[in-house]
């Protein structure tokens, strides 16, 4: 047949003389590899298609349970419809050996890739980026955690990546094994610290192994370096990782990922916002990463750097948090307050962690001053934000009168009433820039990367969580704002109103920037209570400050006597 004779075109070897001729319906084309969990083999479908047949060892499939659980996670998966994944298409039991049929990827996994051609160049690595964090985001969705995903678990199909393997290594784990063997599922250098160490498995286990796949392909080289299992988790676990060679754009969210506290690290839908920004469901999100990934592909294409040519580097030192502790509170018109915002205070918690490196900003690109606040953000904007705003400058916190470190400037809009109105728009819109410098103007960004770190630390305490009557939203790493940044959100009843609110934190060079906007809408006569009132949603103010804060960066960036 045709199927038969283009089977080693597509990369499968010739079927081994102890491999079957057959798994269930499907008529065996040749072996594609083997690994930890089974063979993997190139096979025909009845109705002609080329699929991809994992069948499991059986002594991995041991336990009553194993076959309930099995069909169960593979069940779950069938339901993912995701452009990054390879679909599930069928499972089954043939001669006591359990198997999976899914979509076949006619395209190298990520580290045949890698050791071919080198590190991805910047445009299909951040396809590669998106492509995965979509597939976690439409997995974890449905309450399946990979555990595995790893550079031989990405395929680079010829449209853009595509993870393989879901629902599998949920499906062979059990309490019975672990007591039985001690194995973790998971591959030395790709699994989270705390599953090693605690045997805590969950979606952040994904997105920890989504940082370190980025910052492999980014690379060439895994970012803590070579070793056993033991000796890369504790790296992990230490934070003591590498990140020379990954794009300033990635690394805000590289880094996030890589947090050895699963509680601090984001989301899968969180990674996926920072890379395309957020929408308002999910679908929608799945659509925009298409586009992307789509526009930017090209897995052929290899990185100026090749891994021969980029000897490993030491971890970078972490620095310590600098300056005394500073709090400003936000007091704006109808209550619209985020609290107190501290921008190098020592919060909750302060002390735990050093701060994530901070990438060397060059001399000429460090801030010695920002005049005007009031006018970074253009007046369309501001007035399509805070209807009928009048704004007043901001500028209250002490400065070192010989360096001039830790001078503050902000500006505040507000909205106004409107008369006739039958619904006030009570908005308001607060800006914050604090320049850090020393006598040399050498660890400017260094100060200013210590107290963006600081200030993460505080927010990701309370982030995805709901005390009292407030609820908080995820901490969501973005990209393209900035050097780093970040955005929370966060809706309360204070008084008699309701208020939905958003808060957004980026360096740039040697400037700490806050923005925060939000506000209720209300009846024109007082509110007699709160359920009379309407929040921002916090989707709403979330884009709403982002649109604000890469108008102002992009201002920032623009003005040319600021510079010095």
């Amino acid at each position: 047949m045709q199927a038969d004779e283009n089977a080693w075109t597509s990369g499968a070897q010739p079927l081994a003389s102890d491999d079957p001729v057959s798994v269930g319906a499907y008529r065996l084309l040749g072996r594609l590899g083997e690994g930890g969990m089974g063979a993997v083999y190139l096979g025909l479908a009845p109705d002609g298609r080329r699929v991809a047949i994992k069948v499991i060892r059986p002594e991995l499939a041991t336990g009553d349970s194993f076959r309930a659980r099995f069909d169960s996670e593979i069940t779950n998966a069938r339901r993912v419809a995701s452009f990054c994944t390879a679909r599930v298409l069928d499972h089954g039991d043939t001669d006591g050996h359990p198997y999976l049929v899914t979509e076949y990827i006619d395209g190298p996994s990520l580290e045949d890739r890698i050791a071919t051609d080198g590190p991805l160049a910047p445009e299909p690595l951040r396809a590669l980026a998106i492509g995965v964090a979509t597939a976690l985001t439409a997995f974890h969705s449905v309450r399946l955690v990979h555990r595995d995903l790893k550079p031989r678990n990405v395929m680079l199909a010829p449209d853009g990546p595509r993870v393989i393997d879901f629902g599998i290594a949920r499906a062979l784990d059990t309490d019975e094994r672990h007591t039985r063997t001690g194995a973790v599922i998971g591959s030395p250098g790709w699994i989270a610290p705390e599953q090693l160490f605690d045997g805590v498995v969950s979606p952040a286990a994904d997105v920890f192994a989504w940082g370190t796949l980025i910052a492999y392909a980014a690379t060439g080289r895994h970012p803590y370096g070579t070793g056993n299992l033991p000796t890369l988790a504790t790296r992990a676990q230490q934070a003591r990782y590498d990140l020379d060679g990954v794009p300033a754009d990635l690394q805000p969210l590289v880094r996030a990922a890589l947090e050895p506290d699963p509680a601090r690290r984001p989301a899968a839908d969180g990674l996926l916002a920072g890379l395309i920004g957020t929408h308002r469901t999910r679908d929608d999100a799945e659509r925009a990463a298409a586009t992307a990934v789509h526009a930017a592909w090209t897995p052929a294409t290899p990185s100026p750097t090749r891994p021969e040519s980029a000897p490993a580097r030491r971890a970078r030192r972490t620095w310590p948090i600098v300056g005394a502790a500073c709090a400003a509170v936000l007091a704006v018109s109808a209550g619209t307050a985020w609290g107190v915002t501290a921008l190098r205070g020592d919060g909750p918690g302060g002390a735990a962690r050093s701060p994530a490196p901070v990438a060397a900003t060059p001399a000429a690109a460090r801030f010695a001053k920002v005049e005007g606040v009031c006018a970074l953000i253009p007046q369309s904007l501001i007035d399509a934000l805070v209807p009928g705003e009048h704004h007043q400058p901001m500028l209250k916190d002490p400065v070192d009168a010989a360096t001039g470190d830790g001078k503050a400037t902000g500006c505040t809009w507000t909205s106004s009433d409107m008369a006739g109105a039958p619904v006030q728009r009570a908005r308001s819109l607060h800006i914050k820039i604090i320049i850090r410098r020393d006598g040399s103007d050498r660890t400017g960004a260094m100060k200013a990367g210590a107290d963006f770190a600081q200030a993460r630390q505080e927010i990701a305490a309370t982030a995805d969580r709901t005390k009292g009557a407030t609820v908080f939203g995820p901490l969501v790493p973005l990209a393209g704002i900035g050097d780093e940044s970040y955005v929370a959100t966060k809706q309360e009843t204070s008084g008699r109103a309701r208020f939905g609110n958003a808060i957004l934190r980026a360096r740039l060079a040697n400037l700490h920037i806050e923005l925060v906007y939000g506000g209720t809408d209300a009846p024109a006569s007082k509110p007699g209570a709160a359920s009379q009132t309407t929040p921002v949603p916090m989707d709403v103010a979330r884009d709403d400050v982002e649109q604000a804060a890469r108008a102002a960066i992009a201002s920032l960036r623009a003005c040319v006597t600021c510079r010095g």
